[in-house]
C-alpha cells in the first residue's frame, strides 16, 4: 500500500515538474541560446557591417571622382612607318578600325598643330602586325596611350607672356612746387578777403555802428586769424564796450596764434594790470623784451613799468633801446633821466636832461621840470 501511495507521488511530482518546465520560456530549460549569448551574436553582426562599410568608404575615398584618361589619338596622329616593299597607302576599312576617337582638348591642340607644315616625322619603332592575304598593309604603329608627335622644326613655340596685372589707378599726387603754390595761392585768397572784410569794419567803427564793426571784425577772424589789425580793433572796441575781460581773452588767443607779436603783448599787458594780474604782465613783458625787432613803443612802456616798480638799472636799459629806434622822443629822454637818478648815475642823468631841454619842443610845464631837474643835478655833480 506505501510503495503505491509512493508511486502515485511520483507521478504527481513528474506531473507538476512538466507544467512547470512548459509554463517556463524555451531558454529557461536550454532548448534556446540565453540572452547573452543573443546580445554578442548582434554586437558581433554589428561591428562587421560597421567595417564593410568604413572600407566601402575608404574605397569610393582614395578612387577620383574625375580619373584622367590617358590621352589618345587618332590613327592619323600616329606616324605611319613603311617596309621597304609598301608603297600603296592602307586601306581606309583598316584606318577607321585602327582609329580611336580622341578627347576634345587633343582634337583641338591637333587641328591646331595640322594648320602648320608637318616636317618628316621620326622613325618609330613598329611593332608586329600580323600581314593581311588580300592586300599589302604598311606596317602601323599600334595606338598607345600617349602618342609621340613629331614637332614641326618651322614652327617656333613662342612663349606667350605672362599676364601683368594692371598697376593701380591711383590719383596723380601733384608735385611739390604745385601743392605749395596752391596752399599759397588759397592762402593769399584768404588774406585778401579778410583784408577786404576788415575795411569795411574800420569804416564802420568810425561811424556810429561800433555793434556792425564788431560783427564784421569777428568775420574776418573767421576767415584768416592771423589778422593782426582785425584783432587789435576788435579788442580796442570790447575795451571801449567796458568788455576788458573778452578784450583780454581774445589777445591771449591771438598770442597762442603768433607767440612773438609784440602788439598783443603790449595791448594785453595793460589789461592785465588793470585787472590786478601785475606779475603776469611784467613776466609777459619781460619774455616778450628778448625777441629781437621790437617796436620801439613795446620798450618804453615796459620801461615805465619797471621804473614804477623802482627798478631803475632794468629801466634805463629799456629807454635806451626805445631811443635807439626813435631817438627824438622827449618823453622817453626825460624817463632815461629819470632812470639814471635813481640808479646813482647822476651825470648820465644831467647829459640826457640837458638834451631834451636843449631841443626846445617841451610844453611849458615839461619845460620848467626839466630846467629844475638840471640844476639840481649840476649842484651835485659840481662844475
Amino acid at each position: 500500500m506505501s510503495l503505491i501511495n509512493q508511486m502515485l507521488q511520483d507521478i504527481e511530482h513528474r506531473e507538476s515538474r512538466a507544467k512547470v518546465v512548459a509554463a517556463q520560456p524555451a531558454w529557461a530549460h536550454g532548448d534556446w541560446p540565453r540572452p547573452a549569448s543573443v546580445f554578442w551574436r548582434n554586437a558581433l553582426l554589428v561591428f562587421l557591417a560597421m567595417a564593410c562599410g568604413v572600407t566601402f568608404a575608404l574605397l569610393l575615398w582614395r578612387t577620383p571622382s574625375n580619373p584622367t584618361m590617358p590621352p589618345t589619338v587618332s590613327v592619323a596622329a600616329v606616324v605611319p612607318v613603311a617596309t621597304a616593299s609598301s608603297t600603296a597607302p592602307a586601306p581606309a576599312s583598316a584606318a577607321a578600325a585602327l582609329a580611336v576617337v580622341p578627347s576634345p582638348a587633343r582634337a583641338t591642340a591637333f587641328a591646331a598643330s595640322a594648320a602648320v607644315p608637318v616636317a618628316r616625322p621620326l622613325p618609330v619603332a613598329p611593332m608586329a602586325v600580323a600581314s593581311m592575304p588580300t592586300a599589302r598593309v604598311p606596317v602601323v604603329a599600334m595606338a598607345v596611350p600617349v602618342a609621340v608627335v613629331a614637332r614641326p622644326a618651322a614652327a617656333q613655340v613662342v612663349a606667350r607672356p605672362a599676364a601683368v596685372p594692371a598697376p593701380e589707378s591711383r590719383p596723380a599726387t601733384p608735385p611739390a612746387s604745385q601743392a605749395g603754390g596752391a596752399a599759397t595761392q588759397a592762402r593769399d585768397s584768404a588774406s585778401s578777403r579778410a583784408e577786404k572784410v576788415f575795411q569795411q569794419a574800420l569804416v564802420e567803427s568810425k561811424g556810429s555802428q561800433p555793434e556792425q564793426a564788431q560783427k564784421l571784425l569777428r568775420e574776418a577772424l573767421e576767415i584768416r586769424p592771423q589778422h593782426v589789425q582785425a584783432r587789435l580793433l576788435l579788442a580796442r572796441l570790447l575795451v571801449q564796450g567796458k568788455q576788458a575781460g573778452a578784450a583780454a581773452e581774445l589777445l591771449s588767443d591771438g598770442l597762442m596764434l603768433l607767440p612773438k607779436q609784440s602788439s598783443f603783448i603790449l595791448a594785453l599787458a595793460p589789461l592785465w594790470m588793470q585787472a590786478g594780474q601785475q606779475d603776469d604782465a611784467m613776466a609777459l613783458l619781460s619774455q616778450g623784451a628778448r625777441s629781437p625787432g621790437n617796436d620801439p613803443q613795446y620798450h618804453a612802456y615796459y620801461a615805465s613799468q619797471l621804473l614804477g616798480l623802482k627798478r631803475h638799472a632794468d629801466a634805463a636799459a629799456q629807454y635806451r633801446m626805445a631811443l635807439g629806434g626813435e631817438p627824438g622822443v622827449a618823453d622817453w629822454q626825460i624817463g632815461l633821466g629819470l632812470a639814471l637818478q635813481g640808479a646813482g648815475n647822476n651825470k648820465d642823468a644831467l647829459d640826457a636832461f640837458q638834451r631834451v631841454y636843449d631841443t626846445g619842443n617841451l610844453p611849458s610845464q615839461k619845460r620848467e621840470l626839466v630846467a629844475q631837474m638840471i640844476v639840481g643835478l649840476k649842484a651835485r655833480v659840481g662844475p
